[in-house]
């Protein structure tokens, strides 16, 4: 954010430069402050109705005191209102289930089982292919008298797992079965969560939008040509779940319209749906 006011800022110095350069009628800058600052102050009443029909569907918590506004010579008025001016809380899903010692316990012990088991086998093979190698050479050297002796049987296998370590692997395919439940879960969660983010967006939007039109052209300082911006800067969860929930992305909903449009929707030169049309919006 003080990097996005840094660049405004820079905006405007530039803008003032070139107009004091440029221009020979007088800009007056203490009427665009308070044109400025009652447009400020229109805009956190339109939020206002918006925070208190989302309390009451318990959708979002809503703060206006971050708003900011500029005049940009030559280009228009500005309004920036920051993540803490809009923000939609979307809860932290809790994708974590807490598995315990004993998970890790067991998984450990199955490990070392499991090595140990491919040991034996390995010794086991070794040993019939010794065997069986003594045999083959004895019967082609004719040095046995008698008939060799049967091999020995192959070893038996390993014991099955006992009940108590069995019902431990029942309870850990059980455990890791919930978690994968819990994680698809959350995973639908943040997913409603992020689509009522959108849709509060789209409401709020709406309602700048009307209040633009209604109210814009009190900014007399704004000429015909140049516009009223109306940035929202919110913080964007997305809608899936990654390594980090909370890893988030800057969104920028930007609100633009031209002096001379809200002029003729004002004086009926122009419908409400005309002057949307009109409208330039882009969100990045």
């Amino acid at each position: 954010m003080k990097r996005q006011l840094a660049v405004i800022l820079a905006l405007f110095c530039i803008g003032t430069l070139s107009w004091g350069q440029g221009t020979t009628a007088p800009f007056d800058l203490k009427k665009s402050r308070e044109e400025i600052e009652i447009m400020r102050g229109i805009i956190r009443t339109t939020l206002s109705f918006a925070a208190q029909d989302s309390r009451r569907q318990a959708s979002s918590s809503l703060g206006f005191s971050g708003i900011q506004g500029f005049y940009l010579a030559g280009q228009g008025a500005v309004f920036v209102i920051p993540r803490s001016s809009l923000r939609i809380s979307l809860s932290p899903v809790d994708t974590a289930i807490d598995l315990g010692p004993d998970f890790y316990q067991e998984i450990e012990d199955m490990t070392r089982e499991v090595e140990a088991n491919a040991k034996e086998i390995a010794r086991q093979a070794a040993e019939v292919a010794r065997l069986n190698a003594r045999r083959i050479q004895q019967e082609e050297g004719n040095q046995a008298t008698a008939a060799a002796p049967a091999p020995p049987a192959p070893p038996a296998p390993p014991a099955p797992p006992q009940p108590s370590k069995a019902l431990k692997r029942e309870a850990l395919r059980e455990l890791t079965e919930e978690y994968r439940k819990r994680a698809r879960q959350s995973q639908e969660e943040l997913k409603v969560n992020h689509e009522k983010y959108l849709k509060n967006i789209a409401e709020t939007k709406d309602l700048l939008i009307e209040t633009l039109a209604n109210y814009g052209d009190s900014m007399t300082t704004v000429k015909p040509g140049e516009y009223i911006n109306l940035v929202l800067v919110t913080d964007d969860f997305g809608g899936e779940i990654t390594s980090d929930w909370s890893r988030q992305r800057i969104r920028h909903d930007v609100i633009s319209a031209q002096k001379s449009w809200i002029t003729d929707y004002r004086a009926g030169r122009m419908t409400l749906d005309a002057f949307k049309a009109k409208l330039i919006q882009y969100a990045d």
